[in-house]
């Protein structure tokens, strides 16, 4: 579900100067005024909290977290140190040190905005 939100959002800021991560006004305690996908970059939430801040229930004990980062196009296991027109999202669960899942998508500038 977490996935789907992000990709879901712009490539990048639709209404600000484009900067990497979150901009001015869109704080930690609600995803609502998220709006592009950078904007969960870096984002950790334990136990897994909705779009509002919610506690996701029977989400006790566990910790979701989402990377973004630019991608070579050509190589998605390529990380890039500027936008390349290609983001690679991963989203991690954990319980405690263990990994029970994980979700990895691309996000392209040239996949339309909704």
């Amino acid at each position: 579900a977490l996935m789907g939100e992000i990709l879901g959002q712009h490539y990048e800021e639709p209404d600000d100067l484009p900067i990497f991560s979150r901009e001015v006004g869109e704080d930690n305690t609600s995803r609502l005024l998220w709006d592009d996908v950078d904007d969960y970059a870096g984002w950790t939430s334990s136990p897994p909290v909705s779009r509002t801040g919610v506690a996701v229930p029977g989400t006790t004990g566990l910790e979701r977290s989402v990377t973004v980062e630019w991608v070579n196009p050509g190589d998605t296991r390529m990380a890039m140190a500027s936008d390349t027109g290609a983001k690679k999202i991963t989203v991690t669960v954990r319980r405690g040190s263990l990994v029970i899942g994980e979700a990895v998508a691309v996000r392209t500038e040239a996949w339309p905005d909704s």
